[in-house]
């Protein structure tokens, strides 16, 4: 069935073969970031597991605002430009990212200074955040530019450091500590971005020449990026503000739970967008550019059942086997609170309905319904949570998260079903008889 789907969509053998590798490697880049969860679950409190996703969310809004989303331009502008100008584009956005790095980490200093942010793990925080900030955006390089094996390569690289803090806990050089755990993480970003270089170079995308600022190029890809970056900021909050208003409202033990929880739930959604959609995505582009005027290019349904199937059946399977992982690690809490699961599923299976023609709608260049749709999502995100939270907790965080995803499944979706329910409402129409 997937050798028949990729067929229908141009893509040969070796494209296949390519999307098995990605698909493996980001399968154990997932089960190495789920087992630094179960790590920290399993040798921290869960109050520091609460304290330690929240310092990453914060990492995840850094690098938003770093990044500024200047890939989402540049990706569309690799399409206009012949191969030998792409180091240059490269350049730019690196660039970009140095003077928009110096006005951010202006402003993150000053929070620091007036204790918005916790002065503990500052270095690290900003540390980090560079690193993360500019592998993020040479990896969505490498995508754009046809390279997605080498970008996954390099996010894998990134997340494979349980393997060391497993291996120093064990060995018991160190105590396992949040700022050990910190450490680790810092030293291989680094590693991550030493290896982007190397394949940059390799593929002639680093130039060492001089460059001018392109100020009228970064003007363009501001617009843009301005656009996306609010774009994926409100869909940040969307489905961060739940473990936010934990924090703000009970303790960061429930936010530790709850990451549990949320961190198996949508692993494979997650799995899903970044091999498959990464794979695709240059063909659902120019798929979009081949049709005329405002009409959108159709959706292969057959992969988006297919991908819904595996998802649920995924999802199915952890259902089952989650009690005696939990009895395992011997974590009460979680046990009690196992329930979640089910609820938070549910949402990620309607999230992956809606990211699947997110991505359809941004090939097509809706950027001003992306915008609307995103409000929407975060609206009903913000207000479902300030009502839900302060009173129920943890279920109610998660039926917050149910809620969120249903309103956005159905509004991404409906774009490309509005025809197909126009034509049935006139069908139906024009079978009543009006009495004269």
């Amino acid at each position: 069935m997937l050798l028949h789907v990729f067929s229908r969509l141009g893509l040969s053998l070796d494209s296949l073969s390519k999307f098995m590798s990605i698909a493996f490697i980001r399968t154990l880049v997932g089960f190495a970031q789920f087992s630094i969860l179960i790590f920290l679950v399993a040798e921290l409190p869960l109050g520091d597991v609460g304290q330690y996703t929240i310092f990453s969310i914060f990492i995840s809004y850094g690098t938003l605002l770093l990044g500024f989303n200047f890939h989402t331009f540049v990706a569309r502008e690799l399409a206009h430009y012949e191969r030998q100008s792409w180091s240059h584009l490269l350049n730019q956005n690196l660039l970009f990212l140095l003077i928009n790095g110096i006005l951010v980490f202006s402003f993150l200093f000053f929070l620091f200074q007036l204790d918005i942010l916790p002065k503990e793990y500052a270095n690290f925080f900003l540390t980090i955040l560079a690193l993360s900030a500019t592998n993020n955006q040479i990896e969505n390089f490498l995508i754009a530019s046809g390279n997605p094996l080498a970008s996954t390569f390099n996010v894998f690289l990134r997340s494979i450091w349980i393997l060391p803090l497993f291996l120093i806990n064990k060995l018991q050089y160190i105590n396992i500590e949040l700022v050990n755990v910190f450490r680790v993480w810092l030293i291989f970003e680094t590693i991550g971005l030493i290896y982007a270089f190397i394949i940059l170079k390799n593929l002639s995308f680093i130039s060492f020449a001089a460059q001018n600022f392109d100020i009228k190029w970064i003007r363009k890809g501001l617009a843009i990026g301005f656009k996306y970056t609010l774009l994926g900021l409100m869909l940040l909050m969307t489905f961060t503000i739940q473990r936010l208003a934990l924090a703000q409202t009970h303790t960061e033990e429930h936010v530790g739970i709850f990451q549990f929880f949320f961190s198996i739930a949508v692993f494979f959604p997650n799995l899903v967008e970044a091999s498959v959609f990464s794979m695709l995505l240059p063909k659902i582009i120019r798929q979009s550019l081949s049709t005329v005027g405002n009409i959108l290019a159709p959706p292969n349904f057959k992969l988006f059942f297919g991908l819904l199937m595996g998802i649920g059946s995924g999802l199915a399977i952890i259902y089952l086997l989650l009690p005696t992982a939990l009895t395992i690690l011997n974590k009460p809490q979680l046990i009690i609170h196992q329930h979640l699961f089910a609820y938070i599923s549910t949402y990620s299976i309607l999230y992956f309905i809606s990211r699947f023609f997110h991505y359809h709608l941004y090939a097509a260049n809706k950027d001003k319904s992306l915008s609307i749709l995103n409000i929407v999502a975060l609206l009903t995100s913000f207000f479902s949570s300030l009502l839900l939270i302060p009173k129920l907790g943890l279920i109610g965080a998660a039926i917050s998260l149910v809620i969120t995803g249903l309103v956005m499944a159905i509004t991404f979706g409906y774009p490309f079903f509005q025809k197909h329910v126009r034509s049935i409402h006139k069908h139906r129409s024009s079978k009543i008889d009006f009495p004269s």
